[in-house]
């Protein structure tokens, strides 16, 4: 077989869906973050940050579909992806994750700190060989996972100036407690499938509105922790900290009211757009704070 037979359209068109794109993106977009609010501006490394990251993140999630193929082929949310559908094979998918996740250290090497560099290593290590591998073990592959989302501001900070500074180490809390809540609301929605793909939930433990209760307080101490950045001085605009408490107060009674009041797997679909558009929200407010 020749490579244009290996590596033909239908691979290429597969790609994005092995990188995860959007996820991959949202994650160099977190360090570019932690970039912005450090140095205050943007320049071509923090760009050359954001490709670094996204390149990374793609080459960790095709190596964690490598390992997950068995049990993506058996749930329903993830049997359409390239490896279970046979549009990659495993061999390419090892292949292109090294290679994209090489690229990615390699740029990061290039125009980054050594500090960047390591921590970017040791959250890949730390999705790939530990995270997932615990995912068929333990419940509380969660919290470890959650780490993951924590480390890329911290990322782009080391980035911008070597060191990590006390006021990002808020914006990393902020992802790690924000990831909490949305693996948990993925497992009421797929539950079911994840039980029978042998993937353990809560939910054959922990009755559904203990884990309802358990959402909402991980999703308010989301919220509560953004007042540290007032505290920490990512904002320091009483403006903007009088916007924050009120769309604070609102997103939380708006998270609480849709929460309590699902009964179907199809609404927490609803509760995490909810999720996503208070990360926005907040990602918005900390873009004000640099602009003024």
């Amino acid at each position: 077989m020749n490579v244009s037979s290996k590596f033909g359209p239908s691979f290429l068109s597969a790609l994005p869906a092995l990188m995860r794109i959007i996820l991959s993106a949202s994650i160099a977009f977190s360090a570019f973050m932690g970039y912005y609010l450090t140095q205050r501006s943007v320049d071509l490394h923090a760009c050359a940050v954001f490709v670094g990251i996204a390149l990374l993140s793609g080459g960790a999630s095709a190596l964690n579909q490598v390992q997950e193929r068995q049990t993506d082929a058996l749930m329903a949310r993830t049997m359409l992806r390239p490896i279970p559908r046979g549009v990659i094979t495993v061999n390419q998918a090892i292949f292109m994750g090294t290679i994209l996740s090489c690229l990615g250290i390699l740029i990061l090497c290039y125009v980054t700190t050594w500090l960047a560099v390591i921590l970017s290593l040791v959250n890949f290590i730390w999705y790939v060989g530990v995270y997932t591998p615990l995912k068929r073990v333990s419940v509380f592959a969660v919290l470890i996972g959650a780490v993951t989302g924590a480390l890329p501001p911290l990322i782009g900070c080391a980035a911008a100036t070597g060191t990590i500074s006390a006021y990002i180490v808020w914006v990393g809390a902020f992802m790690f407690l924000w990831q909490v809540p949305h693996f948990l609301l993925l497992l009421l929605k797929y539950g079911k499938e994840y039980e029978d793909a042998g993937i353990p939930t809560i939910m054959k433990q922990v009755p559904l509105e203990r884990v309802k209760l358990i959402i909402f307080v991980w999703f308010f101490s989301t919220a509560a922790v953004t007042f540290m950045f007032a505290f920490s001085g990512v904002i320091s605009s009483l403006p903007i900290l009088i916007v924050l408490t009120i769309t604070n107060v609102l997103f939380i009674g708006l998270f609480a009211w849709n929460l309590c009041g699902q009964t179907q797997t199809h609404g927490y679909g609803v509760v995490n757009r909810i999720l996503y558009a208070f990360q926005v929200f907040v990602w918005g407010l900390l873009v004000w704070q640099v602009l003024l």
